[in-house]
């Protein structure tokens, strides 16, 4: 899993104890407390690590990518975007397929795996889907090929 971020956010410091220090609405990198080390398992997942926990690894190390806005001027106008709307300027990067199936390659790959998950938008490039506009006789039913987690 990878994160995109703006440029224009930045990693603060950790207080005293080791915990994340917030500036404005940006994350930082952050490293665990002494005694948070020796947790394993759950003990270790359960610890709350940033606002969005779902971008960092069990040892607080994440795979951040800042979007520039004189190299991918749409991707970053959409960060920033996000970010005026939501006050957070990370968005998650995460493999796009369902259980069983290979990764998304295709815009074709891209809408039959939209038509078969619960997304409610698709955006490949200029163009946005939205699911409710689309002939719902192209739906996918994958819940019962696979076998749960």
């Amino acid at each position: 899993m990878r994160v995109s971020t703006l440029t224009d956010s930045y990693f603060a410091n950790t207080t005293d104890d080791g915990r994340c220090r917030r500036v404005g609405d940006n994350i930082c990198g952050c490293s665990m407390t002494i005694e948070e080390q020796p947790l394993f398992g759950i003990a270790k997942l359960n610890i709350v690590r940033l606002d969005v926990p779902a971008v960092t690894h069990v040892d607080y190390s994440a795979r951040i990518q800042t979007v520039h806005a004189n190299t991918n001027p749409l991707f970053h106008r959409l960060l920033k975007r996000f970010k005026e709307l939501t006050g957070c300027a990370v968005l998650v990067n995460t493999s796009f397929n369902v259980r069983g199936e290979p990764i998304v390659c295709t815009p074709e790959d891209a809408f039959r795996c939209f038509m078969g998950n619960d997304l409610d938008r698709l955006v490949v490039g200029n163009c946005v889907l939205h699911k409710t506009a689309q002939d719902q006789n192209l739906k996918r039913d994958y819940s019962s090929a696979f076998d749960p987690d």
